[in-house]
């Protein structure tokens, strides 16, 4: 079983990702279930999507045992950091002015992206789709060609083929720059 949380702000497409997510992850032959929490998210608060793979009874990820954290705001990643376990994964969007910003806090690894010194062509409109691009890379799963789908039945075809680009440059840059290097996985 893979534990994901993925948290950000009103109006950044945490819930969408979680769906997109999701639905890779039933795509690849796994079961998975998914909850949300979005309370104050029309006012720009906090939004949290949790996802599970596998095996789960329960959509709520407890505190220390989720393996990652997938963040549009580093604020929001922050807050959330508790919920990993041990090795877990932080990937967050940040406006760091790098393009990689990588750190370790209480044993937890951090990746901060910030995706417009990437490719000018990210907007924050994409982040969500940008994260699970780098994810994907980083993790070999869900499969990409199951993200692409799932992009493609959650989106209008022009909105799709914008937003599959933005998940292949994302997948692109991490599997150059992070995986290769770093030698995650």
């Amino acid at each position: 079983m893979k534990a994901y949380r993925i948290v950000g702000r009103g109006g950044q497409g945490v819930i969408t990702a979680g769906k997109i997510l999701s639905q890779s992850i039933l795509l690849s032959g796994e079961k998975s279930i998914m909850s949300e929490i979005h309370g104050l998210a029309q006012r720009g608060g906090g939004v949290v999507t949790d996802v599970k793979s596998g095996e789960a009874h329960s959509p709520t990820i407890r505190e220390g045992t989720a393996d990652f954290i997938i963040s549009m705001d580093r604020n929001e990643a922050m807050w959330n950091l508790k919920i990993l376990k041990k090795n877990g994964l932080c990937i967050t969007v940040s406006d760091v002015k790098e393009e990689l910003g990588e750190s370790s806090i209480n044993g937890i690894k951090c990746i901060e992206i910030n995706p417009e010194l990437i490719h000018e062509n990210v907007n924050k409109r994409s982040y969500n789709i940008f994260i699970l691009g780098i994810l994907c890379a980083l993790e070999d799963f869900p499969e990409k060609d199951n993200v692409l789908k799932a992009i493609d039945e959650n989106f209008s075809e022009k909105v799709a083929a914008i937003n599959r680009e933005v998940f292949n440059m994302a997948y692109s840059f991490a599997m150059e720059n992070i995986k290769a290097e770093k030698n995650i996985k």
